[in-house]
């Protein structure tokens, strides 16, 4: 399991870690991707590179349900964002 807080635009910190994941011979398959907030972009960059990566995250802004709903080119989990006064 791999974990991001807060996964950036590019996305960068999460495909390094994928990639050294692979490089140590793990399937990518294997591998569990969790992120608290994204950017679109971020995820459909980490997407594009590591298509079989499962992928847990919340719907930290509101572009990624409109990805989501498109031909996303990985399994991802979408949690709802928690509300203010759920916190």
């Amino acid at each position: 399991m791999l974990v991001d807080p807060v996964l950036s635009s590019a996305g960068r910190s999460a495909i390094n870690a994928i990639e050294l994941q692979l490089h140590r011979a793990v399937p990518e398959a294997h591998i569990v991707f969790l992120n608290l907030t994204c950017a679109p972009g971020g995820i459909h960059n980490v997407c594009r590179r590591s298509p079989h990566l499962k992928t847990v995250t919340s719907l930290g802004h509101p572009s990624i349900v409109l990805s989501l709903t498109s031909n996303f080119p990985c399994p991802v989990v979408a949690l709802p964002a928690p509300q203010v006064h759920d916190i």
